[in-house]
C-alpha cells in the first residue's frame, strides 16, 4: 500500500501535479482495462474506502478509431488511503436482470454492459447509484442508452428501478453520465446529463422532483441551435418543461 509521500508525482504544469502510479489497474497492453473510479463518500473517513469502477470485460475494435465497442460490468472496489485501490466483486443490482431484458426485447438490443456509473447520497442518507444501460442494434442504427437507477441503504443492498431517463424518438440516442446538483430551486434540482445532438456532444438540462430523486427526470427542450466551431462553449436559454415556466441557462458543449 502506497502512501501520498512515497507514490511519485509528475508536475503536469504550474496548477495541477499528477500521481504517476495508476490508482487502480496497470498500464500495460495487457492489464486489465479499469475506469471511472467513483468514491463513495460515506466511507471516506473510515478506514475502509470503498467505491465503484468499471471494468471493460471485452473490446472490438481499436479505441483509436471511431466504431469500437466496448462490454463492461461495474464493480465494488476498495481503499485504505484513497491513492491505491484493489478490485473486490462484482456489483450486484436486484431487479436489472428483469429491466435489461425488457429493454432489450423492446427495441431488439444487444445488451453491451452497465457503464458511467455516479454515487450520489440523498438527505436520508440513501444510496443512488446512476448508470449507463448500453444497446448496440448494428452498424446501421447504432446504438440506444438509458440512465438507469438504482438505490440501497448500502452499495451492497442496491435495488433497480426502471431507467430514470430513455432516448427520445428522432431527438437523441439516450442520457449518460448524470451529475446531481446540490441546489434545489422550488422544490426542483436542475441537473446535468451528456447527450447528442446529431454528431455532436452536448450537456443536457435534467429537472427532477425534490420529493423522490429516484423519481421522473424531465429532459428540458433547449433552444435547436449549435455552436458551428467543435469544441466552443455555447450558452442557451432552457424553459422548465411540465414544472414551471421560468427559464435556466444551460451550456452545451459541442463534440
Amino acid at each position: 500500500m502506497y502512501s501520498i509521500e512515497t507514490v511519485k508525482r509528475k508536475k503536469i504544469n504550474d496548477a495541477a501535479v499528477m500521481y504517476t502510479v495508476p490508482a487502480i489497474g496497470g498500464v500495460g497492453p495487457n492489464d486489465e482495462l479499469v475506469m471511472a473510479l467513483t468514491v463513495d463518500t460515506s466511507t471516506t473517513g473510515s478506514s475502509c474506502i470503498r467505491g465503484l469502477v468499471r471494468i471493460i470485460t471485452k473490446r472490438i475494435g481499436n479505441e483509436n478509431m471511431p466504431g469500437y465497442i466496448d462490454t463492461s460490468e461495474l464493480c465494488h472496489v476498495e481503499s485504505r488511503d484513497g491513492l491505491t485501490w484493489r478490485k473486490t466483486t462484482p456489483l450486484v443490482i436486484k431487479g436489472i436482470d428483469m429491466i435489461v431484458e425488457n429493454i432489450a426485447n423492446d427495441i431488439g438490443g444487444i445488451f453491451w454492459g452497465l457503464e458511467d456509473h455516479s454515487i450520489w447520497i440523498d438527505e436520508r442518507g440513501i444510496k443512488h447509484v446512476y448508470f449507463t444501460i448500453a444497446f448496440g442494434l448494428g452498424k446501421k442504427q447504432g446504438y440506444r442508452v438509458y440512465l438507469g437507477h438504482a438505490e440501497g441503504e448500502t452499495l451492497a443492498s442496491l435495488v433497480a428501478t426502471n431507467p430514470v431517463l430513455s432516448p427520445i424518438t428522432r431527438v437523441n440516442k439516450g442520457f449518460k453520465e448524470v451529475v446531481i446538483s446540490p441546489v434545489v430551486v422550488d422544490g426542483i434540482r436542475i441537473n446535468l446529463a451528456e447527450s447528442n445532438d446529431g454528431g455532436y456532444s452536448v450537456i443536457s438540462a435534467i429537472g427532477t422532483e425534490e420529493y423522490y430523486m429516484g423519481g421522473i427526470f424531465y429532459a428540458l427542450p433547449r433552444i435547436q441551435k449549435k455552436s458551428d466551431t467543435p469544441g466552443v462553449l455555447s450558452t442557451y436559454l432552457l424553459p422548465h418543461y411540465c414544472l414551471t415556466s421560468s427559464l435556466n441557462i444551460i451550456a452545451c458543449l459541442s463534440a
